[in-house]
């Protein structure tokens, strides 16, 4: 895919996230995208206080002095594809995840509390309700194996 593709799968993905509820999804990628892929460089020569200066590869046993961290840019399709991967992590855990809550809820304190069918959340930031039933994980399947497919094409 070329970089206008990249732009515009990443558009269409952010949208779908937004409208969904799961802009969280897209906060978090955001923000390990601006932090960059953490590199580290390590010092060409080391020299001592006393003045002495030596290469680190060449003198094997050395301390070679402390390391720098340096981000690196994601490039386009790895920004994408950090999004994809996001997204599949979400849809293939959350029928699990959905499936535990709802169990635990209609365990209640000892048969004390109601049968629970559908719980809804929400986040105070943005004000978007998710909303889990009984019935909710028809779909994720489908969504997973589109997003796989996605994440062939735009790796390619």
């Amino acid at each position: 895919m070329d970089t206008e593709e990249l732009a515009e799968v990443d558009r269409e993905l952010r949208l779908l996230c937004d409208t969904h509820g799961l802009a969280w999804v897209v906060s978090e990628v955001d923000h390990l995208i601006q932090e960059g892929r953490q590199l580290v460089r390590h010092p060409e020569s080391v020299t001592t206080n006393r003045g002495l200066s030596w290469a680190t590869r060449a003198s094997p046993g050395k301390y070679p002095g402390p390391a720098d961290f340096i981000a690196v840019p994601f490039s386009p399709s790895e920004r994408t594809l950090l999004l994809i991967d996001a997204m599949l992590t979400v849809f293939a855990q959350l029928p699990r995840i959905q499936a535990r809550t709802l169990e635990i809820l209609r365990q209640g304190w000892n048969g004390k509390v109601p049968v629970v069918e559908e719980v809804s959340l929400s986040d105070d930031a943005d004000g978007q309700e998710m909303s889990i039933s009984v019935n909710v994980a028809t779909g994720y399947d489908a969504i997973v194996a589109d997003l796989s497919a996605l994440r062939g094409v735009v790796n390619e």
